[in-house]
């Protein structure tokens, strides 16, 4: 079965992500601006742990305003936790844009916001994955 890629506008997905927010307790931010510049929209959901969010890159390209095409980018999510020498990153996830997507968005939140108070410093890195 062929993998069908599927649309949605900026507006789709900050409803969907202040929903999940809401859901799981989890403060929704709306758009960040990355450290490092980025051409997509890029959002933050804080945790239970104030030295821990979750950055969202949502695929959607700010100069169109569009999704990028079909194949050339994912949502990806990235763990970011401020410690006493700066942040750190972790990768979390990286979902293609198919007809399950913010079902699997909220599957990698929920295992995720269940383990801020309890993370291994060496899964972490000073680079952010999301931008290389």
């Amino acid at each position: 079965m062929a993998t069908k890629y599927t649309r949605y506008t900026k507006a789709q997905f900050v409803q969907t992500m202040r929903k999940m927010a809401d859901a799981y307790h989890l403060a929704y931010i709306g758009n960040f601006v990355p450290e490092t510049e980025t051409y997509e929209y890029v959002y933050k959901m804080k945790t239970k742990n104030p030295a821990v969010d979750i950055l969202i890159y949502s695929a959607v390209d700010k100069r169109t305003n569009k999704m990028r095409d079909n194949g050339k980018d994912a949502v990806r999510l990235v763990m970011r936790w401020q410690t006493k020498n700066g942040y750190i990153y972790k990768r979390l996830a990286k979902h293609l844009r198919i007809e399950t997507l913010f079902v699997n968005i909220r599957k990698t939140l929920v295992d995720s916001v269940s383990n801020v108070f309890h993370l291994n410093y060496r899964e972490f890195k000073k680079e952010n994955p999301a931008m290389g």
